[in-house]
C-alpha cells in the first residue's frame, strides 16, 4: 500500500542532484514509534559502527515497515524520473535505517556512505533555525554563513564560481536523498535543551 505521491523537489546545487522532499505524517508518526520503542536499549546501539559523534545511535530496520521503506524508494524513484534515470520502486531495496539522536554538541564528522542512493530524513526537531543560530558564533559578522543544527552536503574543489556545498537546516518531515558517495556533515547546536532526531540510510538494486 502506498500512502501518498511523494512531494519534493529537485534541486541542484552542484553537480550530483539533490532531492529534499516531505514524508507522509503517519510514515513519520511510524518511524517515532519504532524510534521510541528502542531508546536506551543497549542491545540495538549503533555507536561503534557509526560516524557520529553521537551518544546514542540505533537500528531500527527490523522493526520499521515495508510500507516506510516503500514510501522512501518512491522518492528515490521520484528523483532519478525528474533527472532522466529508469529506476521504478521495483529496483531499490534499503539498506540500513539508523537513528541519531542528537543532543548538545553533537556531531557528525564529514563521511560518505555505500551503496548507491543515501538518505536521511527527520522526526523531530524541537529547535528553529533562528534558534539554533542564535550563538555567539553564528551571529558574528566575521562568519560568512551559518553553520549550527545544519546538514552540509559537500562536493568538488573550491575555484571561482564553483559553489561547493549546500547547507540545509531541517526540520521535521523532511527527507534529503544523494548519490551514497557524496560527502557529507552534521554541525552540532547549543542549546542544551534542544534535541534532533534523524534517520538515515542506504538504497541499492535488488540481488
Amino acid at each position: 500500500m502506498r500512502v501518498s505521491t511523494p512531494k519534493g523537489n529537485l534541486i541542484t546545487p552542484f553537480g550530483p542532484p539533490v532531492w529534499i522532499g516531505k514524508l507522509d505524517d503517519a510514515m513519520i508518526d511510524h518511524a517515532i514509534d519504532c524510534i521510541e520503542s528502542r531508546r536506551n536499549q543497549s542491545e540495538f546501539d549503533m555507536s561503534s559502527r557509526l560516524a557520529g559523534r553521537v551518544d546514542e545511535q540505533l537500528t531500527i530496520e527490523d522493526i520499521a515497515s515495508e510500507e516506510l521503506k516503500l514510501h522512501i524508494i518512491d522518492h528515490a524513484s521520484e528523483w532519478a524520473r525528474a533527472i532522466g534515470m529508469e529506476i521504478s520502486s521495483n529496483d531499490l531495496m534499503i539498506d540500513g535505517l539508523w537513528v541519531n539522536l542528537q543532543k548538545q554538541f553533537e556531531y557528525n564528522p564529514i563521511h560518505a556512505h555505500s551503496g548507491m542512493f543515501s538518505f536521511v530524513f527527520y522526526t523531530k526537531n524541537n529547535m528553529t533555525r533562528e534558534q539554533a543560530i542564535d550563538n555567539k558564533f553564528d551571529t558574528s559578522s566575521n562568519n560568512p554563513k551559518t553553520l549550527a543544527g545544519h546538514i552540509e552536503l559537500h562536493y568538488g574543489e573550491t575555484q571561482f564560481m564553483n559553489w561547493t556545498s549546500m547547507n540545509h537546516y531541517p526540520e521535521k518531515g523532511d527527507i534529503l536523498i544523494f548519490p551514497s558517495w557524496l560527502n557529507h556533515s552534521v554541525y552540532p547546536f547549543h542549546d542544551p535543551k534542544g534535541e534532533r532526531v534523524s534517520v538515515a540510510g542506504n538504497m541499492r538494486y535488488k540481488e
